[in-house]
């Protein structure tokens, strides 16, 4: 009885070590998680109607450096007309924000820099959907990450969530109700008129920016109404927090061509005037006063023996410039390189590049990650290695010297070989000869 008291009592501290040791193993998981979420998760609205859905990084207590992501949605039902970029806490996107109405589908990826990001509410990506059709609408998150900031790229995403939304019919506008009372006399009573009732419903106002700064602080726009919608001629426009003002497409063309603003992040707004319904839309953009870098000199031809190439020159201090290399439309290598206290940056690269021309451009990005245009395109010529062609075979330079070097090396060798035959058979005669003259002497 006692040995199996005791057995039992060491099976029981064998299975609490057990869970103990599992709970310290899983621990860490537990606390680096990180999940991937959409909101709002649901909600419900007309058709026409339009709504806006956040995704964003929860990773309480462990620093993170990248997030990746792809979602579908139900596109018989809904449809993206719009995304922004506003609040997020990405620094880089390595895959900007898109999405395809045709198969419903939509993808994001960036990364922060240094410190990275820790928080339940890091916004990612806003994306606004339009109602098409009434029934039910619905996001889900398919393939995701999101990394941890170790050094390692540790992926400590444990969940995501979707979201389902309630689309009904469209909302009607309220008719005004005609005044039915007739008055006992027009002299002392006055005619109730009913006050129109509110618009219930309207669309969405397009804004595309469609060309660069020209200056740079002007920026020129292109505004469109829904297809279904009614001809806007008169838009309520605003930029930032300044007044609002009336402006007319006399022409028809929606080009919209904005006042001068200070670089930096901007929003326009839009509202129609003059219009049955209410529409509406707004468009973050960038204006940028950094100049592009000023190329100073390149290495125009290069082969192997020539390796680096050097490409140097002056752009704003404290920005960095980056170089990429273009061959046959893909970028095959690029490369970035801080300014010093006078504004010069050098490129020394040694990178081995296949033979070919090479398409290359640079830009400056400062620390508000506001980055200038390229450079005019400049060509580089990789060349392969000095050849002689004997016309049936192609022998490099550097394989006739060795050649020849190894001819020389080969005939210095025969030259010593019968120099020391030579010697030794001199040295022979001399030895024959004098023992010959000894036995004449004896």
């Amino acid at each position: 009885m006692v040995s199996l008291f005791i057995k039992n009592k060491l099976s029981a501290i064998g299975y609490t070590f057990i869970g103990v040791m599992v709970l310290i193993v899983s621990l860490p998981t537990v606390i680096n998680a990180a999940t991937l979420t959409v909101n709002p998760p649901s909600g419900t609205y007309a058709v026409g109607k339009t709504f806006s859905v956040s995704f964003y990084n929860n990773s309480p207590t462990q620093s993170t450096n990248a997030v990746s992501g792809s979602f579908t949605y139900s596109s018989e039902t809904l449809e993206i007309i719009s995304f922004s970029k506003s609040g997020t806490i990405l620094s880089l996107w390595t895959q900007e924000p898109s999405y395809s109405n045709t198969t419903g589908t939509g993808l994001f990826e960036g990364i922060i820099l240094n410190p990275g990001f820790i928080g339940t509410t890091g916004k990612i990506v806003t994306y606004t959907f339009r109602v098409k059709s009434a029934g039910t609408g619905f996001i889900k998150i398919g393939s995701a990450s999101i990394l941890a900031n170790d050094g390692n790229g540790t992926n400590i995403l444990t969940a995501s969530t979707g979201a389902t939304f309630t689309l009904v019919p469209a909302i009607k506008p309220t008719e005004p109700i005609p005044n039915t009372i007739k008055p006992e006399s027009t002299d002392t009573l006055p005619i109730v008129v009913p006050k129109p009732q509110p618009i219930q419903y309207g669309g969405i106002i397009t804004i595309e920016q469609i060309s660069p700064s020209i200056p740079n602080s002007f920026k020129q726009f292109k505004l469109s109404a829904p297809q279904s919608s009614e001809i806007i001629r008169k838009y309520e426009l605003q930029i930032d927090q300044q007044d609002s003002f009336i402006w007319e497409d006399t022409v028809g063309d929606g080009l919209f061509t904005a006042p001068l603003v200070k670089s930096g992040n901007h929003t326009i707004t839009a509202k129609s005037v003059d219009t049955l319904y209410s529409y509406s839309g707004y468009l973050n953009f960038t204006i940028s006063d950094l100049p592009a870098p000023q190329l100073l000199f390149y290495t125009k031809n290069s082969n192997m023996l020539q390796q680096p190439i050097v490409v140097y020159g002056n752009a704003e201090t404290n920005t960095a410039v980056t170089i990429s290399f273009t061959h046959t439309g893909n970028q095959i290598y690029s490369e970035t390189v801080n300014t010093d206290i006078y504004g010069n940056f050098i490129f020394i690269i040694d990178k081995k590049l296949i033979p070919g021309d090479y398409t290359v451009s640079l830009f400056t990005t400062n620390k508000q990650l506001v980055s200038s245009e390229r450079t005019a395109p400049v060509t580089i010529s990789v060349q392969r290695y000095p050849f002689l062609d004997l016309g049936f075979m192609t022998i490099s330079i550097i394989t006739v010297f060795m050649i020849c070097l190894g001819l020389l090396v080969f005939g210095a060798i025969l030259i010593l070989y019968f120099y020391a035959k030579l010697k030794d058979a001199k040295l022979s005669r001399t030895k024959k000869l004098a023992n010959l003259v000894k036995d004449i002497d004896i």
